[in-house]
């Protein structure tokens, strides 16, 4: 996530038409997003292993709901970096949902000697 935070703005001006230049502005804040939403699928793959695939479409709504509250509270005021920062915060709440299902769903490696059902 660093590295693509360092050189997505570079490669956004070598790759992309110079009317598009002005997104370089939410590049860093688009990076981190994804990088929240890559862990959170690594969350859920803990998850489908103990086929809780319920929990994870429960889970969704989260992320969802703060999404839609927050592109709806923020783009009037911030425009596209008030979208940005609706799409990071949505994408932690992704992260953060899925951990700690996956926490209490399966013993995650390297948390074994902290896991409730361990202690």
């Amino acid at each position: 996530v660093v590295a693509w935070s360092y050189i997505a703005k570079d490669l956004l001006v070598i790759m992309i038409d110079p009317r598009y230049h002005s997104a370089a502005s939410v590049l860093t804040i688009l990076v981190v997003g994804y990088g929240f939403n890559n862990a959170a699928s690594l969350m859920s793959t803990f998850i489908l292993n103990k086929e809780k695939n319920v929990l994870i479409s429960l889970a969704s709504l989260i992320p969802f709901v703060a999404s839609i509250s927050l592109n709806w509270l923020l783009v009037p005021t911030h425009g596209i970096a008030g979208a940005a920062y609706a799409f990071m915060s949505a994408a932690a709440l992704n992260f953060l949902a899925m951990f700690a299902i996956a926490y209490r769903a399966d013993n995650l490696p390297w948390f074994s000697p902290f896991h409730p059902n361990t202690v």
